[in-house]
C-alpha cells in the first residue's frame, strides 16, 4: 500500500490536482473511514528534509487502494525522540469537511424527498452559491432508497456538514467528497445492515467463540475504525461469557 499527496488548487470554478509524491516508508497509517460522521487519518513518518517538504498542511493524502477516500491535511507536528529520531504526525480529516466551512444560510424550507432537499441545500451553500461556492464540488451519485424518503424541514443557520450527518443518522444514509479527475464529487450512499435484526443480508457476527478476531485485534480495530462495528470489549481470561457487543 502507498500514499499519494496531492497539491490542490483551488480556481474560480474548478480545481487543480497535481500529484507531488507517492509514499511508501511512512511508518503506520491510521485510515479512519466513519458512516455517519466525517473520517480521519493519521502518518506517522520520519522527519527527514525531504518529507517535511512534501507534507504540508492544505495538501490532499490519497491511498492507491482506495479512490473512495481523500483527506486534507490540517496538521503537522514533529515529535522529537532519542532513540528513533524526528518522527512527523500528519493527521486531518476527509473532503466532506470540506462543507465544514459553511453555514445554511439564508433560511430553507422545503417538503420533498431527502435527496432532493439535499442537492437544494448543497446548491444553495457550496456548489452555486457565489462567493461561497467550494471550487471544484457537484453532485456525485445517489444510491439506496432512504434518500428517496419525503420529508418536510426547515433550516437556518446550522453548519453544513453537521446538518447533512444529523440527516444521514436519521434516514440510515451516508456522504462521503471524493476527487475524480481535476473535480470533486460529493456522493450520497446507503450501507448494507448486516446486523442480526434483519434477515434480508447474510449477517456479520464477530465472535471470540470462534476466533474470529483475536484480542490483539479487537485492539487494533477499535483504534483503527472507532466504529461501533468494530469496538469489541476485551475479555479476560476470567471471563467466560463469549460473544459479541
Amino acid at each position: 500500500m502507498q500514499i499519494e499527496i496531492y497539491c490542490f488548487t483551488a480556481k474560480e470554478r474548478s480545481i487543480s490536482a497535481e500529484l507531488m509524491a507517492i509514499c511508501d516508508s511512512f511508518s503506520s497509517l491510521l485510515w479512519d473511514v466513519e458512516y455517519y460522521k466525517c473520517g480521519c487519518f493519521e502518518v506517522y513518518i520520519a522527519a527527514n528534509a525531504k518529507n517535511v517538504e512534501i507534507f504540508r498542511t492544505g495538501r490532499i493524502i490519497g491511498r492507491n487502494d482506495d479512490k473512495e477516500h481523500f483527506g486534507i491535511i490540517e496538521s503537522v507536528q514533529i515529535d522529537t525522540d532519542a532513540e528513533n529520531g524526528d518522527y512527523l504526525t500528519v493527521s486531518g480529516r476527509f473532503l466532506t469537511s470540506l462543507l465544514s466551512r459553511r453555514i445554511i444560510y439564508p433560511s430553507f424550507s422545503a417538503g420533498n424527498t431527502f435527496e432532493n432537499i439535499v442537492r437544494s441545500v448543497l446548491s444553495d451553500n457550496a456548489i452555486s452559491a457565489g462567493t461561497r461556492t467550494i471550487s471544484g464540488l457537484s453532485m456525485g451519485t445517489v444510491s439506496g432508497e432512504c434518500w428517496q424518503s419525503r420529508t418536510r424541514l426547515q433550516v437556518s443557520y446550522d453548519n453544513l456538514m453537521e446538518w447533512l450527518y444529523t440527516i444521514c443518522e436519521t434516514i440510515g444514509g451516508s456522504v462521503n467528497i471524493r476527487m475524480e479527475g481535476n473535480a470533486l464529487k460529493c456522493d450520497l450512499l446507503q450501507g448494507t445492515d448486516r446486523s442480526i435484526l434483519q434477515n434480508d443480508n447474510p449477517h456479520i457476527v464477530h465472535c471470540c467463540i470462534f476466533h474470529a478476531v483475536s484480542v490483539q485485534q479487537r485492539l487494533f480495530c477499535r483504534r483503527l475504525c472507532h466504529c461501533e462495528a468494530c469496538a469489541f470489549r476485551t475479555h479476560t481470561a476470567e471471563n467466560s461469557a463469549c460473544g459479541h457487543d
